[in-house]
């Protein structure tokens, strides 16, 4: 019946649909694990105030900050320079987008640094 309608029937069906439910099935998995990342670390958190605990000062958040900034900006420093040679000069703002998000969270980076230095200081002092 589906050859009459569509040429390659149930295959140009499934294909079709297998494109459009990948991608959503992919989002839902990251949101699922994402939601499920926050609520360990929330029920986390209220175990040690439970406990009378407080949380411990990190600096995770800062280097977090360096690596995602170093690659961000190393894929726009790449396209910045790729696509000139491919010659593509007019899209190059493509380059310059990932490389001015690195820079951006490079400067974060260091802003945190600074602050949690502060904090540590200020706790030294109490």
């Amino acid at each position: 019946m589906f050859e009459q309608i569509i040429p390659g029937g149930i295959t140009a069906i499934l294909a079709v649909a297998g494109a459009f439910a990948i991608p959503i099935v992919l989002i839902v998995m990251l949101f699922t694990f994402i939601f499920k990342l926050v609520k360990a670390r929330h029920e986390e958190k209220i175990a040690m105030i439970e406990h009378g605990l407080t949380e411990a000062p990190s600096g995770g958040k800062g280097i977090v900050l360096l690596v995602t900034g170093l690659v961000f900006g190393a894929i726009g420093l790449a396209l910045v320079i790729g696509l000139p040679i491919a010659g593509v000069a007019e899209k190059i703002v493509g380059g310059l987008v990932p490389l001015f998000i690195g820079l951006a969270l490079i400067g974060g980076h260091y802003l945190t640094q600074k602050e949690n230095r502060r904090n540590q200081n200020a706790r030294k002092s109490k």
